[in-house]
């Protein structure tokens, strides 16, 4: 039986949540002059639309791995790709345009990619360097 510690798991959740925004953020800023525009309003997002996705590979690898337990490392990485991709949007916002905004949150669609990157990487992080992995 998997003995659950909610207390726990929100305040990494949360802190995984900062820490993989932050590292977006940087990335993304890094990565901006990698956006092309070619002719008839077409662009390429280049490196920027990976910048989260790294953030949460990040995040969810650090606080994966603190867990007690596999099923804790799969539900901190979820809330962390989840959380990550509901607040993205309004993060970009407050520093970038509202078009560069488009360009990000619009190439992916529903963000699927950070949640299930979230929790696969948690869960192998935490198969990998926990002392008991049930």
């Amino acid at each position: 039986m998997v003995n659950f510690d909610l207390k726990r798991l929100i305040i990494g959740s949360v802190a995984g949540l900062v820490i993989s925004l932050v590292i977006g953020l940087v990335i993304f800023w890094l990565t901006l002059g990698s956006v092309k525009l070619y002719d008839a309003g077409v662009y390429s997002t280049g490196f920027t639309e990976f910048s989260f996705v790294v953030g949460v590979v990040i995040a969810a690898a650090l606080f994966g791995s603190m867990e007690r337990d596999i099923v804790s490392a799969g539900i901190v990485g979820f809330i962390i790709g989840l959380l990550t991709c509901l607040i993205e949007g309004f993060v970009l916002s407050l520093f970038f345009a509202p078009m560069t905004v488009q360009i990000i949150t619009g190439w992916w669609g529903s963000q699927t990619i950070l949640i299930f990157a979230g929790v696969i990487v948690a869960v192998i992080f935490n198969m990998i360097f926990s002392k008991k992995s049930n």
